[in-house]
């Protein structure tokens, strides 16, 4: 069992759970992470933003504070690490820029984690006579089959009630999750934080900043997310310069489609009568994952099941990047489980 209680809905996203059950779906509670019936002062900055009040369950709250407290690690802000230097098999230094200048870090294990896009380009930065592909690179995969979820906003609004709801991101319906009603998985659809007409203007920039406050004040909000399928021409790139680009045709738009028509339906069977939708794009960015992907056989995966790379035999990748497929869901909850589970099983916890 999770640690805590649900969240309670606040009385409107109650009553929407009693109309999404009345038009035949089965909402559940989503599991937020949040230190609710402690520290969290349930304010509209939720999501996406940082903590003040340390409620939220992010790394920086459970893992580099303790990790910090113990005296036994440091963080070094400001500091871009540049390069791995690689010998016989093994990194040996990590060069970075600091704000006093040139950094080196020597250990007897490394843990890059900087996010499946950031990762990929620093191993692809390696290359040299002994890595001409990049580091880590024997099997071509690094920064291959990049995916990112098909997602969408979906702003839905009854104009004949307001939405008074300040803590809005508590509850999910993944009755399509498996099954689309006609065999076939689609993926879910999750409320988001409750989203200001100002927010809003980032998209719809031709409508009046008024005419969106007015719909804001009507709406509620959905993520709704399908999976994105590996395909090894959607890519990370580093140019000679050293400059990152992601090369992406989402794969899985026509089921993204299929969920998009579903989650409207069933919006409109609930009473809403102005549905908007704001897609995401490769610019977005969101969910990345499988730039570095895990396998048992190092000649068609980059890192073993535990993230190890297959080529360097004190390097773990530990982000994103591991994801053979994206499945249709946050994937932090992954990356946390795996990385516990890597300590746990390989030779990093040793």
């Amino acid at each position: 069992p999770y640690p805590h209680t649900s969240l309670p809905h606040e009385p409107y996203i109650e009553d929407l759970r009693r109309r999404l059950a009345r038009a035949g779906v089965h909402p559940s509670a989503n599991a937020m992470g949040l230190d609710w019936e402690g520290a969290c002062v349930h304010c509209r900055t939720c999501d996406g933003f940082p903590c003040r009040v340390r409620a939220k369950s992010d790394a920086d709250t459970c893992a580099v504070i303790p990790a910090i407290a113990t005296g036994h690690a440091r963080l070094l802000t400001r500091t871009t690490v540049r390069s791995l230097e690689v010998r016989n098999g093994r990194v040996v230094a990590a060069h970075a820029e600091g704000p006093d200048g040139p950094v080196e870090l020597r250990a007897g294990r490394f843990v890059l984690a900087a996010g499946a896009v950031l990762s990929a380009a620093l191993l692809l930065r390696g290359k040299d006579t002994d890595h001409p592909a990049g580091l880590a690179n024997s099997s071509g995969l690094v920064g291959r089959r990049f995916m990112m979820h098909n997602n969408a906003h979906v702003a839905a609004a009854d104009l004949r009630r307001r939405n008074p709801t300040v803590f809005q991101k508590t509850l999910s319906v993944n009755d399509f999750y498996r099954d689309g009603g006609d065999g076939f998985p689609l993926g879910t659809m999750q409320l988001i934080g409750k989203v200001q007409g100002s927010m809003m203007k980032t998209y719809a920039s031709q409508v009046p900043l008024w005419a969106l406050e007015a719909f804001a004040a009507r709406s509620v909000e959905w993520l709704v997310m399908a999976e994105d399928l590996p395909h090894p021409g959607n890519r990370v790139l580093v140019d000679a310069a050293g400059r990152i680009t992601t090369a992406r045709t989402a794969v899985g738009t026509s089921t993204h489609d299929r969920l998009l028509r579903r989650a409207k339906r069933l919006l409109r069977n609930c009473g809403y009568q102005v549905i908007g939708t704001q897609p995401f794009d490769v610019s977005m960015n969101s969910h990345q994952c499988g730039t570095t992907v895990c396998g048992t056989d190092g000649a068609t995966s980059v890192l073993d099941p535990w993230c190890r790379s297959h080529d360097l035999a004190n390097l773990w990748v530990i982000d994103g990047g591991f994801f053979c497929s994206s499945a249709a869901m946050n994937p932090a909850l992954t990356i946390a489980a795996q990385a516990l589970r890597a300590v746990a099983e390989s030779d990093l916890g040793g």
